[in-house]
């Protein structure tokens, strides 16, 4: 449990101290990207720590990906965000966005598909998915604090859960965590090129990506070992 918290802290530590000082958007977007980055070095440190080495944890080249229908539902999805929303946001918020992306990516998947997951492991891969991805949804409550509204961020954890279902499954299928990776972060570049705002559009899109993800998952969840 203490594990899921450590992204969330960081990536928070480093959009409020730029909101705190009264810095504009770019300025706190680029926190953010700094908390993230050194929250995901944290991670990788400890894994470099632990006694699993980094190969171990999912630091390897993808296997058996035609089990997974080589990726192609899940790699699918950030592009319905773009289709739904498009690009609303200004260019010069563009490069904090994508360092953003790439750092959450890295930094999430580090802790939740490497660390959390490998806790829960020996109970087994299907408790293991379903326990991670739990705790990956309930960290996204911690956007009430950033100021979202409560349907919003009830939205965001239960699409949270069924997207932290998908990439789990991934992982334990691929025995790597770079697809999980490559995917969050082409997601959230994607939903904040788009504004992450709720409007008619964005709740279509989302209606698409949770029915694309939730038969991927199925068909992920009917083929691990029991």
């Amino acid at each position: 449990m203490a594990l899921s918290l450590v992204p969330a802290i960081f990536t928070g530590l480093g959009f409020g101290l730029a909101a705190a000082n009264g810095l504009d958007e770019r300025a706190q977007t680029l926190g953010a990207a700094a908390g993230a980055t050194l929250s995901a070095l944290v991670g990788l440190l400890v894994m470099w720590r632990s006694r699993p080495s980094a190969v171990q944890f999912g630091f390897r080249s993808p296997r058996d990906l035609a089990k997974t229908w080589w990726l192609a539902p899940a790699l699918v999805v950030p592009f319905v965000v773009l289709a739904a929303t498009g690009v609303t946001v200004s260019g010069a918020l563009v490069p904090g966005l994508v360092w953003l992306s790439l750092a959450a990516g890295l930094n999430e998947e580090v802790w939740f598909r490497g660390l959390v997951l490998a806790v829960f492991r020996p109970a087994g891969p299907r408790y293991a998915v379903l326990a991670s991805s739990g705790l990956f949804g309930l960290l996204h409550l911690t956007n009430l604090l950033g100021g979202k509204s409560l349907g919003y961020a009830v939205l965001q954890l239960l699409f949270a859960v069924l997207f932290g279902v998908v990439v789990a499954l991934l992982v334990v299928h691929t025995r790597s965590l770079w697809p999980a990776i490559g995917i969050h972060a082409a997601y959230d570049i994607a939903a904040y090129l788009g504004g992450d705002v709720l409007n008619t559009a964005a709740v279509v899109g989302l209606s698409v990506q949770c029915a694309i993800l939730a038969g991927y998952a199925v068909v992920l969840w009917r083929r691990l070992p029991r």
